[in-house]
């Protein structure tokens, strides 16, 4: 699948720490099967690729996205084939080589799974999830249409009985894990159906028989109660309310990663402030209806005076956005502190929040308090071990050979990220690529084909547990 590949560089960031000092990585069949010290005098080889001056990472792994998702801001999202190639294009290109899927049309993201899984070249490596479990009429049942629940985005689960059922159905479906939603208040901060704690257990209990990891969506105290009692493996953003110790100790002993997500919230407010539907950094990576749907949000923001507009936190009060993005970010450093694993994820696609931009949410976990070193820990190491990838998120013998070249800065500013340098996906220099119509073209075939296996659920009943 891969050609051998030596790289020599002379400041390694293996997953962990920032190493100094000559070496050479070589990849062979996609894995790392070599790091040995080389002295600056050593010549280089034929055909090494050659990284000094620079840093040697390992590739970047987001822990949270939506990659088949457009990213408008209004709750019926258009179905794109050619969205869905790019985001794979350019979450590749940004440095991005593996990627969790929290919910999609499970036939969907199965067809993208086996295509990248096929053509590593084609998009990063696809850990997914689909549906996502909820209580009836919870999260997001709130917002989402109706035709995405019918194509498979989301599961209610009324009793224990329906929650495994539920886990065995996203098991039966080939996922790799589990996304649950406990949410006992909406994004515009109205009370919600949520899933209770012998739902939550059950599910939980279901899927580790299975093999699968669950991954539960909470915002708040509450929602972090009941899934740190259900035995949950992860908590997949922070929260929007300030964490008592308890809470802090409890998240801690459970021994779980927490993946922030602070800047898709931060995003609506400074986003629409500053036009980021005019800033081509961010509007290059995007369809026109996906803009369009930016401009109308941004000009209604300008209108609203102290309220977000219409969408899935409409309503709100936009000092009530900014105090929970405050309150979000002093967690994140409670949890840090107390010595909870830290992992990255950036919740894309959803309004300015972009696979393509990995950065901008390392970005805001670096104003939140984290170093440097402790953003790219979490951005490769840290996420990996959260989606059970332990073959990745490193540069060690045995791992997979996806690597970044990026400028020296990184060590002090990970916003350095944004242009990394080289990209290596299972041993092979993305840049060296040619063939990249044809990828996509292929890689579009596939979300279709995904797609109409999908369709036919429609002709069958939805699912009876209480909904």
């Amino acid at each position: 699948m891969s050609s051998d590949l030596v790289v020599r560089a002379d400041c390694l960031f293996d997953g962990e720490h920032f190493v100094d000092g000559d070496v050479e990585v070589s990849v062979r069949a996609g894995t790392i099967h070599r790091i040995e010290r080389a002295g600056a005098e050593r010549p280089l080889a034929p055909d090494t690729f050659d990284a000094r001056g620079h840093v040697l990472m390992p590739g970047l792994v987001n822990a949270h996205v939506h990659i088949a998702r457009g990213g408008v801001f209004e709750a019926n999202e258009r179905v794109s084939v050619t969205q869905a190639v790019h985001n794979l294009q350019a979450a590749l290109a940004s440095g991005t080589t593996t990627v969790g899927d929290m919910a999609c049309a499970p036939g969907v993201i199965a067809a993208l799974r086996r295509r990248v899984a096929g053509q590593p070249l084609a998009g990063p490596q696809i850990r997914a999830s689909g549906p996502i479990l909820t209580a009836p009429r919870g999260y997001p049942l709130d917002w989402m249409p109706p035709l995405f629940v019918r194509l498979g985005l989301a599961l209610p689960c009324a009793d224990e009985r329906a929650g495994r059922a539920a886990a065995a159905r996203v098991a039966a479906l080939g996922m790799d894990h589990v996304k649950l939603a406990i949410m006992h208040q909406s994004y515009s901060e109205k009370p919600l159906p949520a899933v209770t704690e012998p739902v939550a257990r059950a599910v939980v209990a279901e899927a580790h028989r299975s093999g699968l990891r669950v991954l539960a969506h909470a915002h708040g105290v509450a929602d972090y109660r009941v899934a740190l009692a259900a035995g949950v493996d992860a908590l997949m953003h922070s929260s929007f309310e300030p964490l008592d110790a308890d809470t802090v100790a409890r998240v801690r002993d459970a021994g779980i990663p927490v993946c922030p997500t602070l800047w898709v919230f931060e995003s609506v407010c400074l986003g629409s402030e500053m036009r980021f539907d005019r800033e081509p950094r961010y509007t290059q990576h995007v369809a026109g209806y996906i803009r369009s749907s930016w401009r109308r949000f941004a000009e209604a923001y300008t209108e609203a005076g102290d309220v977000v507009p219409p969408g899935i936190a409409g309503g709100l009060a936009k000092t009530r956005v900014r105090e929970a993005v405050r309150v979000a970010s002093a967690n994140l450093t409670l949890l840090r502190d107390a010595g909870v694993p830290i992992a990255f994820g950036n919740d894309a696609s959803y309004g300015f929040s972009l696979v393509a931009r990995p950065v901008d949410e390392l970005t805001a976990m670096q104003r939140a308090g984290m170093d440097a070193r402790e953003c790219l820990r979490a951005a490769t190491r840290g996420a990996a071990r959260l989606l059970g990838c332990g073959d990745r998120g490193a540069v060690a013998e045995g791992q997979r050979g996806d690597l970044l070249v990026v400028d020296r800065r990184v060590r002090d500013d990970v916003a350095a990220l944004e242009t990394p340098l080289h990209v290596v996906v299972a041993g092979r220099p993305l840049e060296r690529d040619g063939g990249g119509a044809g990828r996509a073209w292929a890689t579009g075939l596939a979300f279709a084909r995904g797609l109409v296996g999908t369709v036919g659920t429609l002709l069958r009943p939805a699912p009876g547990n209480g909904e």
